[in-house]
């Protein structure tokens, strides 16, 4: 009698333990998915942001390129056109009226090509900027003179 019953009491016994443990070990197992789960949804966040900002980068660079050919392309014509006209011209006044546009859409048409080549190499990481004082506003006075003295 009681040999068996001491048997039943440790089968039972046991069976509670091992119970316990598995009870453990699934809601163990439950938080470790559901934690796995969670940094998958921050991992796809971050990945779906990152594709946004390739993409709005990429539709910058298309419009960027889009102005950029027809700010380049009007002082080429400008160039070309004023070149022909200066061609075929006889009086000197007109030449030179014709050759000083040409040289003006040139100048232009050099700080455009400039600007993208600066642009460029920031991009890059192929610039290299230095620290210096700037009176600044020295430098605003100094750009609004130079604009109002360009119209009469």
């Amino acid at each position: 009698y009681g040999l068996g019953e001491r048997t039943k009491q440790v089968s039972l016994f046991v069976g509670i333990i091992a119970g316990c443990v598995l009870l453990v070990l699934s809601i163990g197992c439950f938080f470790y998915c559901k934690k796995r789960k969670e940094e998958e949804l921050k991992q796809k966040m971050i990945l779906e942001d990152a594709a946004e900002k390739a993409d709005s980068a990429n539709r910058a660079k298309s419009s960027f390129l889009l102005n950029m050919s027809h700010d380049i392309r009007t002082p080429m014509n400008a160039i070309i056109g004023f070149t022909d006209i200066a061609l075929h011209q006889q009086n000197i006044n007109e030449i030179h009226d014709s050759l000083q546009k040409v040289k003006t859409s040139s100048n232009h048409l050099l700080l455009l090509l400039n600007e993208v080549l600066d642009l460029s190499r920031i991009e890059s990481g192929k610039i290299h900027l230095e620290e210096t004082e700037v009176n600044l506003a020295f430098c605003v006075i100094q750009k609004f003179l130079q604009q109002t003295s360009k119209f009469p």
